[in-house]
Parts: C-alpha cells; structure tokens; sequence
C-alpha cells in the first residue's frame, strides 16, 4: 500500500491560518480540489489561480466569515512596515529585481515560444514544411516546382503557401532607403489567415508574371512613411526602382510568421522577382533551385501527425520528378515562428537562463528572509505578549505572512515598470534578430502576480514558522538579548545558502569568461581586425540588371573606397565571414562517383579579398587581378584532403557544366561561427556571380575608429550611387564575437542580474 502524498508546503503555511476547528475540513476541502486539478492537468495558470483562490479563504475563515480579521490584520501590516520606511524600501526594491529578472524570463519564454504570430487566424492549424535528405539531414526550403507539387496534396493540406526574406529599396534618389520584406505567394495571406487592416492584401492573380507589381505595406511603415493616411491605399510606392500599387496595410504588429530576423515592413508577389541570370534558368521551372520556406494549414480532418504520416507519398513523387533528389524527404513540424532547430535552441537557451534567473531569485528571497528574521527577532516581546493574551501560533503566522505578502506586492508593483523597461531590451540578449515584440501581455502579468506571491510565501513563511513555535512568554524582557537556538540554526542556514548561491553564480560567471576567451582564442584562420562590411543588393534598384553594369558599378566602388585616406584597402565578395550571406552547394570533383559529392561553402571574392582578410595560399596562386581566361576555383585545405587526398589539388577539377580547375589551397577559415570548424569550402572569382548581392568589405588604416571607418564606406558608395542605401555596417571582429551565441547570451544575464557576484 503506497504512502499517502503529503499536501505541499504552501497548502500547508496556509492551513495554519484557518481555525484549528475549521483546519481539518478545510485542508481535505482544498485536497479534493488539488487532487481534481492533477488529473485535468492543470497548466501554470490555474495552479496560480487555485492558490490565489485558497488564501483569501484561509483568511476568511478565520475572520469568522466577515472578512474583518483579514483586514484588521492587513492594516496592522501596513502600520507595521511604514513605521519602518528604511527596511521596507530595502526590501521592497531587493525583491522586485529578482521578479523583474525572472518576469523578464517569463516574457522572454511566452514570446519565442508560447505566444503565436500576431495577426495569424487558427495557429494550431498552421504547420511548416522543409525539405531533407536520407544521407544529408537537414531542415531546408523547397524549389517552385516542389512547392507545386506540394500544392497537390490537397488531401492533406487545405492550403500550401510559401514566402522568402528580402531586403528591399524604397523610394528614389538620396530619399531611399532599405527596408526588411517578403516576397510571398498570392495566396499567403489567405492560408495564414491575415486581415487587411485597410485595402486588401496581395491575391492569387497578383502573383502571375503578367500582373501590374502591387505592394502591401506593414501598418508600421504606414504609420511611419504614409502618416496613417487611408489614402495611401491606391497610391505608388518605388520598390527597386520600380513604381507599384500600394493595394492594403497589414494588421498591427503583423509580422510575417518568422519570429527570428528582421520584421517585413513590405510584402510583394513572388512575381516580381528578378530573374535568376542563368540562361535556361527560371524559378519557376528549376527544381535545382530552393529559395522559398514553406507553411501549410491542416484539411479540418487532418492531424499533424496523420499529415506526416502522408507525406511519404509526396516525397515519393518529388523524387520521381527530378532525378538529382533520390534521396528527398519532406518533412513537417506543428506550429509556425520557429524552426525545429530553432525552437530546440530557445528551449536550451531558456532552461539555462532560467537556472541563473531562479538562483538570483532564491538569493533574493534568502536575503530578504534574512532581513524578516532579524526583525523578528527583535519584535520577540511584542509576540510573547499576544501569545500571552491569548494569540495562537496560526495567528501570528497569519500576521507574519501578511506582512510578508504586503510587502511581496509593493515589491510587484515596483517591478512591474522594470519589466517594461526590460522587455524593450530582451531581444539584445538574443543570440540573433527578432521580428516580435517582448512586450508583456496578460499571461505575463499573471506570471508576475504569481511571482510575486511565491517570494511572499518564500521569504516569509520560515521566518512567521520560526516564530509560532516559540514558547508564548519566552521573549519577555529579553528583547536585546541574542535570539534562540532555533533562530540561529535558520539564519545560519540563510547565510550558508547565500553563500553556495553565490559561490554558484560566481563560478557560472567564471566558466562563462573562460569560455568565451577560450572561443576567441581560436584560431579563426583570419584576421577581422579593423575589418568593417557593408551589403549592397544591386538586383533591387533596377540599375544594375546587366553582368557588366554591376562590375562596373563594384570596380568604381572599391577604386572610390581605396582612395578615401580612413581606408587601407577594399575588397568584394558575395559573403563576409560571420556576416554572411552563406550560401552551400553540392560539388565534386571531375568524374567523382555518386558518394563522393560534399556540401561547400560558395563564395566568390576578388582578387584581393584573401590578402584583405589574412587567409593565407599555401598551394598554387590566388585569382589573376587582371581576370581569368578559363573557370578557376580556389578551395581550402578541408576540401583538398576529401578530395585528393593523396596528391596535390592544385590542376585537379571540380565537377560542373563546365569543369572549374583548381590553381590555388587556402587555408581553413572559420566562416560561420568560432563554435564550428572550417568546414569544406569552393572559392570562385567575382566575375562568375550571378546575382547581384554583394559585401564590400574595408579595412581601416592604424588609429581609425569604427564610426569614421564606417562613415567613410558610405561615403564611397555614395561617390558612386547616393541613391543606394547602405543599411549597416558591420564589424567582422564584433559579428565574430557574437557568434559564441548562448554563452555570450547567458553571460550578459549574469553580469547584468540583481544579486550576481
């Protein structure tokens, strides 16, 4: 026969409130009620309520039902802590940094991952697709022909929509500027569910290659460029150069279903992009070519679950279309704003920072608890006075807890201007960008409230315990004297647990230095000192469609820039290390088997972009300044020994249409992140991009600071175009910094904690 469970501490501090008469039925009144809130498991908010709902009970009874006593011991509490100013703002502003650390958690948690995308109907039913593969796991986007035949699963799917991210330049001339957007499908809006907030939004005949360009514009952006203006519906806006119809506003706060990156501020049809520059190459025809993420909303009859279970037939038909996907899989996941990946990472990222936040708040609660201990001892006569005349232990734990949950909520509402304050700053802690707003809604302020009652109960409960024990006349004229042995057992307990608490967040902030100077003593392979980047997306201004008017436009930039006297040197390329864009593609060299074939990073880069950046050639030579004659390819060190690696890459050959030969080995250079090795990279000269986004990268003569470096890149790039906007400007050695991710996350809540070493 199993044990009966025992009532948990909190049930039991506030049966001590209740009538000795009264106490037994009520605790098996409350059982009754905890017992049926287990078996409908309950979430965190009906615990909350339930205990919200127990102690004014509690406190009823035992004032006879009228509530009198309640409020006659309320306003001794208030008495009581205003007579003592000094201690109550002491405690008071202690406690309410350690909620306002963990309600700035809770927000943080509720909007990654609780809190579904604004302005999206039925989010249960919405769930992502991807794209992986049998021998190459990954969580990837699908080709317009993919996307098609997803569409033909109608028996699954009441609607297949898709979009990519873009940034976008609006308006003309010096005016312009670059904005975050979306290319999305006509019938995006319609699957997600999204209500124009004026107008309309874009539709299936939008996105036809023959439809005038129409753009739908964020009620952000509206507020900000249109003034509010109902008219603006119907009126032109300049998007890379090109006029389009303004058709509707987006609803407040829409912003897309990605909660991680910049929030679109424009949305236009699929349509309008421009062409891939490849001949024989079209978006909508080339099943080689992914670029756009997926969503889906469940038929009323499907589960997710049984959805999977069907896409076993889809996979199977992709790879009956395109011989090069033999091993595709399509795979889906519930719910939108995250990935997978993404999502697992915000949990991790969640639970480490909720270790840190709750022993900030247990130290809190310990120094506070510490404080009421103290002052309780020294109200000893005024105790042994009221147990004397009468008073039962339930009815000072009953004014102790009162006062301590007094105090808890003038702690509550003094965090709570601190918490607003923090939610605008919670996305800098986030190891990347964020479309969301961190604003705290209801179910935060209800966590907040909770907050508050648990350190009330936490800090006052052994204290108000401590001292109903006692002997009923034992504190008579001893008020100076030292407290009983019991009272110093519980204070050196608190001063021991302060102590391991703090010892323990010291030693977190010293694994976490260490860390993060062990990352930046990794060898990256280059040198980002005094290196600054700037994207530049020509395929957006309508300007630079032609091949030789881009390189004309980048020679003219890099001539402008170097001769700047802030500038030592210039260089482009398609990706800048720890910036990115990063692009992988699948290469192989010449007559390769089908195993042989590897995921490469892509990057083209001029001639002297290795020099710029400190990657050494140890074998061959670098590309020709002067342009080469055949396809050429350098590659580093990583992919030469997969590839050759009994003999020299150099005057080997990369698989492709037409062979690329190998003249020069580079060293490894971490490109992503100081968490990852190298991995297997493919360099490729400038001049064979096909699209026309790029990174110019400069470095800064000696005794140049990052604002004048920065100031001067714009200004080259202004020399040339002062109608291209320059969004940001980067710092390669700070973008690599910030690549350590969680732990310079986790680290900058350490430092910044109430009650932190």
């Amino acid at each position: 026969m199993s044990a009966p469970r025992r009532d948990p501490m909190w049930l039991r501090l506030l049966a001590r409130l209740v009538p000795t008469p009264d106490r037994d039925d009520w605790l098996e009144e409350w059982r009754g009620e905890l017992a049926a809130l287990h078996r409908d498991q309950g979430g965190l908010g009906r615990r909350l309520a339930f205990a919200l709902g127990a102690l004014p009970h509690a406190l009823s009874l035992r004032g006879g039902g009228s509530g009198g006593a309640g409020l006659s011991d309320l306003r001794y509490a208030a008495r009581t802590l205003v007579r003592r100013p000094r201690f109550t703002l002491v405690a008071a502003v202690t406690l309410a940094l350690g909620i306002a650390v963990n309600g700035a958690l809770v927000s943080l948690v509720h909007g990654l991952l609780l809190r579904p995308p604004v302005g999206v109907e039925a989010p249960d039913g919405l769930v992502q697709l991807a794209r992986s593969y049998d021998d190459a796991p990954r969580w990837d986007n699908f080709s317009w022909p993919a996307l098609e035949a997803l569409r033909d699963a109608d028996h699954l799917f009441a609607g297949v929509a898709g979009s990519t991210g873009r940034s976008f330049v609006l308006g003309e001339g010096v005016a312009a500027e670059l904005v975050p957007g979306a290319y999305v499908t006509g019938d995006w809006f319609d699957v997600l569910g999204v209500r124009p907030a004026i107008g309309r939004l874009v539709q299936p005949a939008d996105d036809r290659p023959d439809a005038p360009p129409v753009v739908v514009v964020s009620h952000g952006l509206w507020t900000r460029l249109l003034g509010r203006d109902a008219g603006a519906v119907g009126s032109t806006l300049h998007v890379g150069g090109r006029p389009h119809l303004v058709v509707g506003v987006a609803p407040p706060g829409f912003a897309g279903v990605d909660k991680l990156g910049p929030a679109p501020e424009i949305f236009v049809p699929t349509a309008t992009m421009p062409p891939l520059g490849i001949p024989g190459y079209s978006i909508r025809t080339a099943w080689g070519f992914s670029w756009i993420d997926v969503v889906a909303r469940l038929q009323p009859d499907r589960t997710a679950a049984s959805a999977r279970a069907g896409l076993d037939g889809v996979s199977m038909a992709m790879r009956e279309a395109d011989d090069d996907d033999s091993e595709l899989r399509v795979l889906l996941a519930e719910g939108v704003g995250l990935t997978p990946g993404e999502r697992d990472e915000a949990v991790r990222l969640g639970w480490l920072m909720a270790v840190v936040s709750g022993l900030v708040l247990i130290l809190t609660c310990a120094n506070v608890a510490g404080l009421f201990l103290a002052r309780a001892v020294d109200r000893r006569s005024e105790f042994a006075v009221r147990r004397t005349l009468g008073a039962g232990g339930g009815r000072i734990v009953r004014q102790l807890l009162t006062e301590s949950a007094l105090l808890a909520g003038l702690a509550t509402v003094l965090a709570a201007p601190l918490l607003v304050l923090a939610s605008e700053h919670l996305g800098q802690i986030v190891p990347s960008s964020v479309a969301i707003s961190f604003a705290p809604d209801r179910a935060v302020w209800f966590a907040l409230m909770g907050l508050g009652l648990g350190t009330g109960l936490l800090f006052g409960g052994v204290p108000a315990v401590l001292v109903a024990r006692r002997a009923p006349a034992r504190g008579l004229g001893s008020a100076r004297t030292t407290g009983s042995r019991g009272t110093h057992r519980i204070r050196n307990a608190l001063v021991v647990g302060q102590l391991a608490v703090s010892l323990g967040l010291l030693a977190g902030a010293g694994l976490l230095v260490r860390s993060v100077g062990a990352a930046l003593d990794a060898r990256p392979g280059l040198d980002p000192t005094g290196v600054l980047a700037a994207s530049l997306d020509l395929e957006l201004t309508g300007r630079y469609d032609a091949p030789e008017a881009r390189a004309a436009f980048l020679d003219r930039v890099v001539a402008a820039a170097e001769g700047r006297a802030e500038i030592a040197g210039a260089s482009v390329s398609s990706s800048a290390p720890f910036v990115g864009p990063f692009t992988r593609m699948s290469r192989a060299p010449l007559d390769a088997g089908p195993d042989v074939w590897v995921e490469a990073e892509a990057i083209f880069a001029d001639a002297g972009w290795f020099e710029q950046l400190g990657i050494t050639v140890v074998e061959g030579r670098g590309f020709d300044p002067a342009g080469e004659a055949e396809p050429v390819a350098l590659v580093n060190q990583r992919l030469a020994r997969r590839f050759w690696p009994d003999g020299s890459a150099v005057g080997r050959h990369l698989e492709g249409e037409v062979p690329v030969r190998v003249v020069g080995v580079v060293a490894d250079a971490r490109n992503r992140s100081l968490r990852s090795e190298a991995g297997p990279a493919v360099f490729e000269p400038l001049a064979r991009s096909t699209e026309g986004r790029y990174v110019v990268q400069v470095r800064g003569r000696p005794g140049v600071d990052d604002a004048t470096l920065a100031a001067a890149l714009r200004g080259a790039v202004a020399d040339v175009d002062p109608g291209l906007p320059v969004p940001r400007v980067l710092s390669l050695q700070d973008r690599m910094a910030a690549t350590l991710g969680e732990t310079r996350t986790l680290g900058t809540l350490v430092r910044s904690s109430p009650g932190s070493p």
